[in-house]
């Protein structure tokens, strides 16, 4: 044990050797020594968090196979809107597995094996088939058809990617206890990628949003409080403080910019980063989610700030770990180098493409990678995330029966032109239906198909005499217009695109004849 004597002679050699100047530097390289053991904190995931992912990740999928189930005939079978060896919409594919057939049986029990597999997911049990099962069911769908395709679609087949490199399956899988001695948390290549696509999603539409005038001049709360079909009563309910909307759509830009870079703080990771997790989730659940009808976009946002909540949270809601967290003594899970590199080559090209779109250029990457690309989905898009609204639509699939009673096929409700419906059945028929406008193949497949599905369902009913299509559109308006409150002197006249087509047979003889000029709603026509 050192006297107080030999340690104030320490003290005098230490100045006497250590000048006085070069205690800064001293401190800054050992700064520098501490800055570098916690940047692999910052790419470090807890189990416990993982597995929660892993259960939330099941439960989405589950929920996307009750929501594809709804209309499974109608998009996925050669029975639905886009027959097998028709217009592909999302991706020319090599080869779907829809090729063998046709047959409304191949979707269901294709969705029934997906639901199997989010049940492993749930569970923990074979937890990494049931990750594949869902990723090759999943894409199979978006490339057979992609008119239905949506921003969720895309991410789940990307946390589906990542999930099958990552070790979902070491906390809370069913019937099974933590193990002793087991490792706390993981970090490779898999949470390098998982990070910067967690930035990726939200950096990329907010560069876009950041030079769209209808989110720096704040409009576009206020114009989609006026779009039917995303609306909530909520959202409407914020037209009487406008001022708010304005606010809110100002500073999401700038919130989806900088925000996630938090991520990349070195320092309080543990408050900060659960700070970061809580202030997500709401933006999407209680926040975008309560404003705009966005189907599961917003739960698989959520979902995606789930693996970065730290030990640190586990330790304050009293959930037992491990003897260490990230940044302490606890076990690492990692990868070998071999499939590391392989995964980080992979991973990094699936950001080629939305680089490509948003520096535009080209790079050299030979086609048939290209190919391989868009037959797996693991590429990222622009997730635009409403970067640039399409307004108020209505759509109107009109019917004008043999008895002269007029329909509206798609809600099976009848004809009001004053009062058409204000929102297609579900997300997947209002992605198919923004497309009506621009191209006739998809008008007429859309007016077969419930042509074809009332003909069914009313068999011993008169029949259809004619179908028309109608898209009634409200214009484009100035960012000015909205913030300004001229909308409540009253909306503008909407315009109207139609597609009128005469019904001829009926089942597998069923033909539409595209008509011009205007269709009698008031008599029947003569035989």
């Amino acid at each position: 044990m050192a006297t107080p004597a030999a340690s104030a002679l320490q003290t005098d050699l230490f100045v006497v050797t250590h000048p006085v100047d070069s205690v800064p530097s001293l401190l800054h390289r050992a700064a520098i020594v501490t800055l570098r053991d916690r940047i692999p904190e910052l790419f470090a995931f807890d189990l416990r968090s993982l597995g929660l992912f892993r259960i939330g990740l099941g439960l989405l999928m589950l929920a996307d196979c009750i929501y594809r189930a709804a209309d499974v005939e109608a998009f996925w079978s050669d029975a639905g809107i886009r027959p097998h060896g028709g217009h592909m919409v999302l991706a020319q594919a090599p080869w779907t597995p829809f090729q063998l057939t046709g047959e409304v049986w191949f979707p269901i029990a294709l969705l029934v094996g997906m639901a199997c597999a989010a049940l492993c997911i749930v569970t923990g049990w074979r937890w990494r088939i049931g990750v594949a099962g869902c990723w090759f069911v999943l894409q199979s769908m978006n490339l057979r058809n992609g008119l239905p395709y949506q921003v969720a679609d895309g991410v789940h087949v990307l946390l589906l990617m990542w999930s099958m490199f990552l070790p979902l399956g070491e906390r809370w899988v069913l019937g099974r206890g933590r193990p002793p001695n087991a490792p706390a948390h993981a970090r490779s290549i898999v949470t390098v990628l998982f990070i910067l696509q967690l930035l990726w999603i939200y950096i990329i539409p907010g560069s876009y949003k950041a030079v769209e005038p209808k989110w720096t001049q704040g409009s576009i709360l206020i114009e989609a409080a006026f779009i039917d079909a995303v609306a909530t009563g909520w959202l409407e309910a914020l037209l009487h403080v406008p001022w708010l909307l304005e606010l809110f759509a100002r500073m999401t830009p700038w919130f989806e910019l900088f925000a996630p870079l938090l991520l990349l703080v070195p320092w309080k990771t543990g408050p900060l980063r659960t700070a970061l997790v809580a202030v997500f989730v709401a933006f999407h659940v209680l926040g975008i989610g309560m404003m705009l009808e966005l189907g599961l976009v917003p739960y698989t946002l959520a979902l995606c700030w789930l693996p970065i909540l730290p030990g640190w949270f586990w330790q304050r809601i009293g959930v037992e770990g491990t003897a260490g967290t990230a940044g302490t003594a606890g076990r690492t899970l990692g990868l070998p180098r071999l499939p590391s590199l392989a995964i980080g080559i992979v991973g990094f090209a699936s950001f080629v493409p939305s680089a490509e779109l948003r520096l535009g250029a080209t790079a050299p990457i030979p086609g048939i990678v290209r190919k391989a690309w868009r037959q797996t989905g693991f590429q990222q898009r622009r997730f635009s995330l409403w970067t640039r609204p399409a307004g108020n639509r209505h759509y109107m699939i009109a019917a004008r029966l043999a008895d002269g009673r007029a329909v509206e096929l798609h809600h099976r409700v009848p004809l009001d032109w004053e009062n058409p419906p204000p929102a297609p059945r579900n997300n997947h028929w209002y992605k198919t239906f923004q497309k009506l406008q621009d191209l006739e193949w998809v008008r007429h497949a859309v007016a077969v198909w419930h042509v074809r599905e009332w003909q069914r369902d009313h068999d011993e009913g008169p029949p259809i005499e004619h179908v028309e299509v109608v898209v009634r559109r409200t214009p484009w308006m100035a960012p000015t217009w909205w913030t300004s409150g001229q909308w409540e002197h009253g909306m503008p006249e909407p315009t109207e695109y139609r597609s009128l087509y005469r019904v001829r047979g009926h089942g597998d003889d069923l033909q539409l004849v595209r008509r011009h000029g205007e269709a009698d709603w008031t008599t029947p026509e003569p035989g």
